[in-house]
């Protein structure tokens, strides 16, 4: 099988929390984590891809499936998650939390 970013991508999402209701959402233990992991998956997203390139490994050695131009900003896309999960962060954690605050409007900046 082809060992794919997306898969940690969405685990990464799953991480941040979860929506009770339209005004509810609860921050996940992992929250800050990945947020930041989102970070750099985003910075590590290529604007060219590499579809048409020869396979490659990963550091653990498992075959990586050829990628799309900004295909993880594509999949973050969506997904959503801009809407379902960082807003609702914000909106809801913003004020209490500084780091949230912060981590979120990087990952904002980074998907646009």
């Amino acid at each position: 099988d082809d060992y794919n970013l997306k898969d940690e991508l969405l685990a990464a999402c799953a991480l941040l929390g979860r929506p009770m209701d339209n005004a509810t959402y609860i921050k996940g233990e992992e929250c800050l984590d990945s947020l930041k992991d989102l970070q750099q998956f985003l910075h590590r997203d290529d604007p060219v891809g590499d579809i048409d390139q020869p396979v490659s490994l990963d550091h653990l050695g498992r075959k990586l499936a050829p990628r799309l131009p900004w295909e993880l900003h594509r999949a973050l896309a969506e997904w959503d998650i801009l809407r379902s999960h960082i807003l609702p962060l914000l909106a809801c954690h913003a004020a209490d939390d500084p780091e949230v605050l912060y981590e979120s409007m990087v990952v904002m900046f980074l998907m646009t």
